[in-house]
């Protein structure tokens, strides 16, 4: 699992995305046999509680405090992955936190290869 690598080391490796991969396929002129046209919204909220449960909820205390959990800093590593490989200098507003954030994006975002590519950060 390259989050937990990812997680030791300061600096983000390069995460080979769905959306470089379709890219290199059209511009060499192969076909991707699937096709993701559309996301409905109860196959992305099923999505949202399956990475909620297999990374956890990302914590802050009564007193603000964001302690450093492994649920927390894999959020923060989706969040980064997804502002630096989108060039982006945020995720859409209204996120308390970068899991909100990150399910904000996942159940809003029109884009479904940006989506694709959020699915697939946590598996890398």
């Amino acid at each position: 699992m390259l989050i937990g690598c990812a997680l030791r080391r300061p600096d983000l490796p390069v995460f080979d995305l769905y959306s470089r991969r379709k890219k290199q396929r059209e511009r060499a002129g192969v076909a991707d046999p699937y096709q993701y046209d559309n996301l409905p919204g109860p196959f992305r909220v099923q999505v949202a509680h399956i990475l909620e449960a297999a990374i956890g909820r990302f914590f802050v205390d009564s007193y603000g405090f964001k302690p450093s959990s492994p649920a927390n800093k894999a959020w923060e590593l989706i969040r980064k992955v997804m502002l630096r490989e989108h060039g982006l200098q945020e995720l859409p507003p209204g996120g308390r936190d970068p899991q909100q954030e990150c399910l904000n994006f996942l159940l809003d975002e029109e884009n479904t290869d940006s989506v694709l590519d959020l699915i697939e950060v946590p598996s890398e």
